[in-house]
Formats: C-alpha cells, sequence, structure tokens
C-alpha cells in the first residue's frame, strides 16, 4: 500500500483547450490535447504532484481558470520507468508521445 501523502504521477483530463504556456503555473503538468467521445477538444495534463496537498492546491488552479475537470486518475508506475492506466502507457518522467 502507498503512503497517501507521497509524490504520484495524475492524469488530469479538462473541457476545453489550455495553452501549453500554462505548464509552469499548472506545476510544470505536461499539457497534451485530445477529443471527447463527441468530438469536443480536451485537454490532458500529465505530471508529478509531490502529495495530497500539492494536488488539493493544483485542482484548486484549474477551478480558478474556471475548467471544467472531466477526469481525474492517479497513474501506477509498473516498475520499467513508465505508468500506466487502462492498459495505455506513458514514459515518463518526460512527456508522453501521444495524447493517450
Amino acid at each position: 500500500m502507498t503512503e497517501p501523502d507521497a509524490a504520484h504521477t495524475y492524469r488530469i483530463e479538462v473541457q476545453g483547450r489550455i495553452d501549453a504556456s500554462w505548464s509552469d503555473w499548472l506545476d510544470r503538468m505536461s499539457i497534451r490535447y485530445d477529443w471527447d467521445p463527441q468530438g469536443s477538444p480536451l485537454t490532458v495534463l500529465i505530471g508529478r504532484v509531490a502529495d495530497q496537498s500539492a494536488l488539493r492546491g493544483l485542482l484548486a488552479k484549474i477551478w480558478n481558470m474556471n475548467l471544467i475537470v472531466i477526469g481525474l486518475r492517479r497513474l501506477e508506475a509498473d516498475g520499467a520507468g513508465t505508468h500506466t492506466t487502462g492498459g495505455r502507457r506513458c514514459p515518463l518522467p518526460g512527456r508522453c508521445s501521444e495524447a493517450w
């Protein structure tokens, strides 16, 4: 079992587009783009978050930008230097090679 205050990698999906220039203000989250099933644009934020307090602060920033959170997932390390969720893989640390 992991400790609740340990650092983890998160994937946060928000409705609409956030310009990549916001990455530093959003705690250096990687910013990628995707589409929802109806064809509407999504922004996908992926990155390490120090602890639950930092996650709450990041979500507060997103809320202050009047963005709608579509999804939030903690990605699990698979021991090979990658993080997985739902069968998809993202090579982290670093940036995902595609919006997944």
